[in-house]
């Protein structure tokens, strides 16, 4: 099952791509990036606030269009394809996670997930916000 997330951002597009492939950046509103994303690359993710640690795949990336990577890494994690597409003074960003279980507990979950990480994005963009992240209690 597909699940899609989007969300407004008072930013360019080349702002949030350059956001989420930057480790200096992304470590401001998601997880700890051990590198610079690149096509073709497995980059090593911490997300210190939820004792969490795993690798990505960078699958594709389309400079300030669209970024694609598999999570886990290994080739049997779900791939998620984030689209950014410009709008009149905001760019709409499309979050979608491919294959998931058709479990409602789960799709739950991870909406939950990708609204709370577009709104630390959003608060990190167009309010420099960086202690946000990590603050999602369950």
């Amino acid at each position: 099952m597909d699940l899609t997330t989007k969300m407004t951002i008072h930013a360019s597009s080349q702002t949030l791509y350059e956001a989420l492939i930057n480790p200096d950046r992304i470590s401001n509103f998601w997880f700890n990036s051990s590198e610079q994303w690149a096509e073709g690359k497995t980059v090593h993710v911490t997300y210190p606030e939820y004792a969490a640690a795993f690798d990505i795949d960078i699958v594709q990336l389309q400079s300030n269009r669209l970024i694609e990577f598999e999570w886990p890494a290994g080739g049997n994690g779900n791939r998620v394809v984030i689209e950014f597409i410009e709008m009149t003074d905001v760019t709409r960003v499309d979050i979608t996670e491919l294959g998931l279980p058709d479990d409602a507990a789960r799709l739950m979950d991870q909406k939950e997930g990708w609204v709370y990480m577009l709104s630390c994005l959003k608060a990190y963009i167009e309010h420099g916000v960086t202690d946000l992240k990590g603050h999602l209690s369950k």
